[in-house]
């Protein structure tokens, strides 16, 4: 053997090998790229399947029971019984699935159309209305006004909105163009037309000038 015939055949060798894993290479390259599909599929499976319940004959499917329900901007309307209307809103209403006749409100208002022209508005921190009755009890800084110069303060206070009618038994604190009066409670009978204050009153009447000069002297009444 000549001394170029070794480094010809280490070439020719190193040739062949190299020819062989690259056509091994083109077979097996994809069926591996097969294999890794398979298995990444498999184990996406068994992830997705630790937090699914399998629904079988024995297994009871249970809808979740729903206590209430509740909206925002809520508006409730109605007529009285002289069939003239009635508003009430509230900035959120709240309703138990088991009576829904009674309904929790944050922040409602009241506003009623009287005909002789008169507007009636009343509101309060929190309330319950009771729609079948057409009852409206408010509780936290009560106020009822009205546009002919009347305003109302107190505590609580119970409307009726098919009778037009109030009545409280909190201290309360009103005012008029004739003067001012605090009572221990109040009464709001014939549309508005006559209100009664109940346990100790004390009225203060506003000094009005009767065009001569003179005035009448502002009296309290104990």
């Amino acid at each position: 053997m000549s001394p170029n015939a070794a480094p010809h055949n280490h070439a020719h060798h190193r040739f062949v090998v190299q020819t062989r894993l690259m056509r091994w290479g083109k077979f097996a390259l994809p069926v591996i790229a097969v294999g890794l599909g398979v298995a990444i599929f498999y184990l996406a499976q068994v992830e997705v399947g630790k937090n699914v319940i399998p629904i079988g004959p024995s297994t009871e499917v249970v809808p979740e029971e729903i206590d209430s329900v509740s909206m925002t901007n809520a508006r409730f309307s109605g007529r009285d019984n002289r069939n003239r209307n009635f508003t009430v809103t509230a900035d959120e209403a709240r309703q138990r699935t088991s009576d829904s006749t009674i309904i929790h409100l944050k922040r409602p208002k009241a506003d009623l159309d009287l005909t002789d022209g008169r507007l009636v508005a009343i509101h309060a921190d929190s309330g319950i209305f009771v729609r079948s009755d057409q009852l409206l009890n408010l509780a936290g800084e009560v106020t009822l006004s009205d546009n002919r110069g009347f305003e109302f303060h107190t505590d609580s206070a119970s409307i009726d909105l098919g009778r037009n009618t109030a009545s409280g038994n909190a201290p309360v604190a009103g005012r008029g163009p004739s003067g001012a009066i605090v009572s221990e409670g109040f009464r709001v009978l014939d549309d508005g037309n006559r209100v009664i204050f109940t346990g100790k009153t004390s009225l203060t009447l506003t000094v009005a000038d009767n065009g001569d000069g003179s005035q009448n002297n502002g009296a309290e009444s104990p």
